[in-house]
């Protein structure tokens, strides 16, 4: 299997694939490739020929998902558990889009201090595959 990814500006990005059971893995970042940083207007293939991975529709067969978040700052941070060359997802599916998004409190800047608030965009979408063997 490969995934495609395109933006219209730089980002960063996270790959989640949730499985016909429910579970979810972070396919990218992940042990074998660890930068997330994308240029905007190309379009990159997860994996690429200099990856030493390849996605493999494997069991459990089914409805599965394939979440991406990017935004144009660094993601936050999930519960993640080593799981070979993937990280096993243990936030729980309502805190990580949350999560991701690295939301936090912040002092408001504004005309007061004569900086203007740092903006980050966000960008979450989902595509449902059906695995058969």
């Amino acid at each position: 299997m490969k995934i495609y990814l395109k933006g219209n500006k730089p980002f960063y990005a996270r790959v989640l694939h949730r499985d016909a059971t429910g579970a979810t893995l972070q396919i990218l970042p992940n042990s074998y490739r660890t930068d997330n940083y994308f240029h905007g207007g190309t379009v990159y293939e997860i994996p690429t020929g200099n990856d030493p991975f390849d996605l493999e529709v494997a069991p459990p067969f089914g409805e599965e998902t394939l979440i991406v978040y990017a935004a144009s700052s660094p993601l936050g941070g999930l519960d993640l558990q080593e799981k070979g060359a993937f990280y096993q997802v243990k936030t729980g599916d309502q805190d990580t889009g949350v999560r991701t998004r690295g939301l936090k409190l912040q002092p408001v800047q504004g005309p007061q201090s004569g900086q203007s608030p740092a903006v980050s965009e966000f960008f979450e979408t989902r595509q449902t595959v059906k695995t058969a063997k």
